[in-house]
Parts: C-alpha cells; structure tokens; sequence
C-alpha cells in the first residue's frame, strides 16, 4: 500500500482507537514494502555495474552505488516511522527529527565530501537516512504508538 494511501488509514485506524486494525496495517504494511523492495535492492547489489552503465556511468562508482543503496533500502523499509508519527499527532517531532538530521547531513557534506568527492556524498546521504530513520523508529517504539 503506498504512503499515499497508508498515511490517511492510519490516522483514520489511530484516532478511532482500533488497535488491533492498526497493527495489522503496520505489519503488512512493513511486510509488503520489505518484499518490495528487496528484489530491487539484491539486483543492484549483484549487478551494479549494469545498473551503472545505465545511466553512463563507470564501473569505478560501484561502491558509491552499494553506499546508497544500503542507504535508500534502510530508509525505504523504516520510512513508515516518520508516516506514523506525521499522521499520529507527532508531527512536531518528527520536524524536529528532521531538521536534526538535516543539520547532520549539512555537517557530513562539508567534512566527507572535500575530503572524499562522490564517496563522502554517498556516505553523508546513505548516514542522513539511516539517522532520521533511526530516530524516527526510537521515537515511535518509546510512545508506544500501537498500543
């Protein structure tokens, strides 16, 4: 079920105090977007020079590649923390995760990618994501949101 859809049934199953509906959207919402985005993730990760030469790139970029992919995977699979708290009174919250992260990413811009180039970039990116998500995942399981 896309964010598009998922974000409004959960507001709607959280407010109404329908635990037990709300839980079993969560889990299949996490199911589902964990199977769907694994295939993707282990074809990039098996063939990155492919997905490379795609978009006219060298193969000298596969580490900068995997980098990312690890990044967007984590963000993609623990993504619908941050829906849950936007759409369950926590919105000021999940802003105030967000601007941390991006001051977070702002820093590693400017220490990794002088530094590093394209490699640093990845990284800072990659530990941007995995950080908000984090977060986002802490704050979700302190509140005990699903209860």
């Amino acid at each position: 079920m896309p964010f598009a859809i998922i974000g409004p049934k959960i507001a709607e199953l959280f407010w109404s105090k329908k635990t037990y509906e709300l839980r079993k959207l969560f889990m299949s919402s996490l199911k589902m977007i964990f199977f769907a985005t694994l295939p993707v993730f282990i074809a990039v990760l098996f063939f990155p020079s492919f997905f490379l030469s795609i978009f006219n790139l060298s193969a000298n970029f596969t580490l900068e590649l995997i980098i990312m992919l690890v990044g967007q995977f984590l963000y993609g699979i623990t993504a619908i923390f941050g829906l849950f708290l936007m759409v369950t009174d926590k919105q000021k919250m999940f802003r105030n995760i967000y601007i941390v992260s991006a001051i977070l990413n702002l820093i590693l811009c400017f220490v990794l990618i002088p530094k590093y180039g394209v490699l640093g970039a990845s990284i800072t990116v990659a530990v941007s994501y995995v950080f908000l998500n984090v977060l986002c995942m802490y704050s979700f399981y302190k509140r005990n949101l699903l209860i």
